[in-house]
């Protein structure tokens, strides 16, 4: 989107999940495979490392569709008689936002009962685990 007035930002840290050039976070058929690697990875680790690599890489999707969120927010924010951006920022929250909070609310039930979560260092994760609770809890559809 050309309207920001930041232009394409790097990533904060290099990109290790997700792929580091061009794709569409908008496009949820874009999106649908990488939640699709996560749910299906999950129940074949064997190691506290492996889940935690795991964890990282649901971080990093989470993060890109967070940026995109912002990036379409600021754009239709700053540009109140734009109506392409103001487009573009709804058919992002109503076309992929819902599907991802269905897909993280998945996920975030399969880190729940993962026999190895547990095993994760509770200084690291105390904090996680207290979110992963209360978000199955509150979900609803």
């Amino acid at each position: 989107m050309n309207s920001l007035p930041f232009g394409d930002l790097p990533p904060f840290q290099p990109r290790r999940f997700l792929p580091t050039t061009s794709w569409n976070v908008g496009d949820w058929t874009q999106v649908a495979p990488f939640f699709e690697r996560l749910d299906a990875h999950i129940a074949q680790f064997a190691s506290t490392a492996a889940l935690e690599e795991w964890l990282l890489d649901w971080s990093e999707l989470t993060a890109a569709i967070s940026e995109e969120w912002a990036r379409r927010h600021i754009a239709m924010t700053s540009h109140t008689d734009d109506t392409q951006a103001k487009g573009v920022y709804l058919d992002f929250i109503e076309q992929v936002l819902p599907q991802v909070q269905r897909r993280q609310f998945q996920l975030t039930k399969l880190f729940r009962s993962h026999p190895l979560r547990s095993a994760l260092p509770k200084r690291v994760y105390e904090v996680n685990d207290r979110d992963a609770e209360a978000s199955v809890a509150l979900f609803r559809e």
